[in-house]
């Protein structure tokens, strides 16, 4: 089996790398590897996902040690996320599972040998392989406190005795959005991919704006496969030794790591302003024009209200219940979808003009509490999308709100 297993992994690795990745036989001493899979094009396989390698300590075959298993048929994957009450199991499957599930995605994945000492690395095995044997082995998931990563996180602190999160820094001082969004952008999800980076910064509050801690940041996979490489464990012969002595490719896929997060707000602003721009001279000019940009601004402000109003309500999905995007959108942006057709017939109703006037106004007082501080949430993306076509649909509107009613001009005198 292990020399299959060599076959394999030579397939696999690049040049080289082959002889640093091939598992222990079984009677000799445990070897414990952390496999990090790169993000998938799904949204479940976004941040990737990390697992323990364990072959020889009296072990038939080598097992590679998932605490990502999710029965589908049990429960509603989308329902479950948005009430937070998944439930994962942990599993034993075989090193050709890994290797296929990775393959099959085009996905990359990495195996870093964990060199701990003798007594620290047959703690750990003895430890994970309990956990294997247990009679219930699910948990309830949680993608930032209870996850495939962090899971493996917290049995190598035990096995460091707290070794890896005092002397990682990796993604220490980093923001949860960014570090969110950041995967969600990757080349090839192409427009999904964008709307779900403006789902999190639309419907994310303040709580997606504090600053991780190292630990906090090996929520993610590639943060806890960066963290390993920092580590380092005094052996009993005295010297100092990285926890990481071999790193390899076992799979080259097209999907790679999620890179830095680049800021976004000045794209946002361009498309913001050529909105803005947009509404301004078809008032002018082109009166239908204006008419459908100021239409499509009022139902992405309901729907985008309406969506922050059902995930505060319904779901208990992290951080949307405090979300600030309310200033920005909120109902009153209807207003704006209503006044479409009489602005395009060049008699919007002052009502709908006023309902126009208050969202703006809205959105102006929110950046203005933004910009003093008052607003603890990254809203630089969002106000230079939304803050200009909703000022320029106000004015637009604007004249209505000064208009003499019809009623009040056929009034007789006296």
């Amino acid at each position: 089996m292990v020399l299959t297993l060599a076959l394999l992994l030579a397939a696999a690795s690049p040049a080289g790398a082959q002889e640093a990745c091939v598992p222990a036989q079984p009677g000799q001493a445990p070897r414990a590897f952390l496999v990090t899979t790169s993000p998938g094009p799904g949204l479940y396989s976004a941040f990737g996902h990390a697992a323990l390698w364990i072959s020889g300590g009296g072990l038939a075959e080598p097992r590679v040690l998932d605490w990502g298993t999710f029965d589908s048929r049990a429960q509603d994957p989308v329902l479950a996320f948005l009430h937070s009450d998944a439930v994962y199991s942990l599993e034993a499957v075989t090193t050709q599972a890994l290797l296929h599930r990775a393959q099959a995605a085009d996905r990359s994945l990495v195996a870093q040998r964990l060199a701990l000492p003798p007594d620290e690395r047959d703690a750990l095995v003895r430890a994970v392989m309990a956990q294997v044997r247990a009679p219930d082995r699910s948990f309830h998931y949680d993608w930032l406190q209870d996850n495939c990563a962090t899971r493996i996180r917290d049995v190598l602190d035990v096995a460091t005795s707290g070794g890896l999160s005092a002397q990682a820094t990796a993604g220490g001082g980093l923001l949860l959005r960014g570090e969110v969004q950041r995967h969600l952008v990757l080349p090839g999800r192409g427009l999904s991919g964008r709307v779900l980076w403006w789902g999190v910064q639309l419907a994310g509050g303040p709580a997606y704006d504090l600053p991780l801690d190292a630990r906090q940041a090996m929520f993610l996979p590639d943060r806890l496969m960066q963290a390993v490489r920092q580590v380092q464990r005094p052996w009993p012969d005295g010297q100092t030794r990285p926890l990481v002595d071999q790193e390899c490719t076992l799979v080259q896929g097209g999907w790679g790591f999620a890179p830095p997060v680049k800021p976004a707000w000045p794209g946002a602003l361009g498309l913001g302003l050529a909105w803005a721009a947009g509404i301004g001279l078809g008032a002018r000019r082109a009166r239908p024009l204006a008419a459908l940009l100021v239409g499509l601004l009022g139902l992405l402000l309901l729907a985008v209200s309406g969506v922050d109003l059902f995930m505060a309500l319904f779901t208990q999905v992290y951080g949307a219940r405090e979300t600030a995007t309310w200033w920005l959108a909120n109902p009153a942006g209807g207003s704006l979808l209503l006044a479409a057709p009489g602005l395009a017939r060049g008699r919007p109703r002052r009502a709908l003009a006023w309902g126009a006037a208050l969202a703006a106004g809205t959105a102006l007082l929110g950046a203005l509490l933004w910009a003093v501080g008052l607003l603890h949430q990254d809203l630089a993306a969002t106000l230079a999308l939304l803050l200009p076509p909703l000022l320029a649909a106000a004015f637009v509107l604007a004249p209505a709100l000064a208009a003499v009613p019809a009623l009040a001009q056929d009034r007789p005198a006296g």
